[in-house]
């Protein structure tokens, strides 16, 4: 009988042994999602809540999110966020409301919005769609919309400084400033997917562009000004021709101002549209090179080729620059079009080399 006791006594403290390590993975085990130092953290939200200014977060996995989830940063101080080859994938993303942080290789599959009063910058990475209300500086990184169901790759309602990235768009637009928004692109290349994408550059607010290239293909056209926008230097490239090279309306071959457009440098290139800049706003041209040059089309009509700069309506002064047609027409101002040149170059030049 004691024999038998002292059978059942072990047995229940096995059992009691058993249900304490049960107990235990809950918390011993639990994935280590980010790193600040050596501190571990299940969660990216759990370390941006006890991250302290100047720290950095390490990521130490990836964050997959379902459909109706959402990593939201909110926690109002100066840290960085490295992601240390992982990454944050899911249809909304990170939404960060406080903060001034920086993502270092920063790679989200899925939407990045940035709230007004928070402030990110981006140096290096891989992203998909940036919605910006805040303040935003991206020093490099690659942005492409062609996985996700998202608008425009670049919507900026805010402050939005490109100093260097690859954007490049398979759904509507590459960047697009709204009515608010102030764009600043200091360099980058901007393109349209082969048979994709719409404009290049949307301006319906305040922008300015100092470098970069910009180059359309098949759709869309290198950029579409309705807000206000100074153009200091880049490469505006659009290699497509017009569906009907007389008609000045077709949207692919040029770009388009109907808003306010100086241009005081850089190089603007309609290589197979009559037209490089249709305009039916306000342009101001001090510098820079326009130019044109599309083959004359069979039967060839003088008096329906269009001019490399075709102001339709609105404003057009010209002094300084230089606008080159390859065939023909240089400059062309309608009669109700406010027309002042005080200065810059003209070339029209044909096919045998005659102006």
């Amino acid at each position: 009988m004691e024999e038998k006791r002292k059978r059942m006594r072990k047995l229940w403290v096995v059992a009691i042994l058993a249900m304490v390590l049960l107990s235990i993975p809950a918390s011993a085990s639990a994935k280590t999602v980010a790193k600040i130092g050596n501190k571990k953290y299940s969660s990216l939200e759990q370390a941006v809540r006890k991250v302290k200014k100047g720290q950095t977060i390490k990521l130490q996995a990836n964050i997959v999110l379902s459909r109706t989830s959402q990593v939201v940063l909110n926690r109002n101080t100066t840290y960085t966020i490295d992601f240390n080859k992982k990454k944050i994938k899911g249809s909304l993303g990170i939404r960060i409301k406080k903060g001034k942080i920086t993502f270092k290789n920063g790679n989200v599959e899925g939407i990045l919005r940035v709230d007004k009063g928070a402030s990110l910058s981006i140096k290096g990475g891989s992203y998909q769609n940036l919605v910006n209300y805040g303040t935003t500086s991206i020093t490099s990184g690659n942005f492409a919309n062609n996985k996700v169901n998202a608008s425009d790759v670049v919507e900026n309602y805010g402050k939005l400084t490109i100093k260097k990235a690859t954007i490049k768009s398979y759904k509507a637009f590459c960047l697009e400033n709204q009515k608010k928004g102030s764009m600043t692109i200091k360099g980058g290349t901007f393109s349209n997917a082969k048979g994709k994408g719409s404009n290049i550059l949307q301006n319906l607010g305040k922008a300015s562009v100092s470098g970069g290239t910009f180059t359309s293909n098949e759709k869309g056209i290198p950029l579409n000004n309705l807000g206000t926008i100074t153009i200091t230097g880049g490469k505006f490239i659009n290699p497509t021709a017009s569906s009907n090279t007389y008609d000045p309306s077709t949207p692919a071959g040029y770009i388009s101002n109907s808003g306010t457009m100086t241009v005081k440098g850089g190089t603007i290139t309609a290589k197979k549209s009559a037209t490089a800049i249709l305009s039916t706003g306000a342009l101001s041209i001090r510098g820079g090179r326009i130019e044109s040059y599309a083959s004359k089309p069979k039967p060839f009509r003088k008096d329906m080729w269009p001019a490399v700069v075709n102001a339709q309506s609105g404003k057009l002064t010209i002094s300084g620059g230089t606008i080159y047609s390859r065939n023909g027409r240089g400059v062309e101002a309608s009669p109700a079009v406010t027309y002042l040149k005080t200065g810059g170059k003209i070339r029209a030049v044909t096919e045998t080399g005659e102006e």
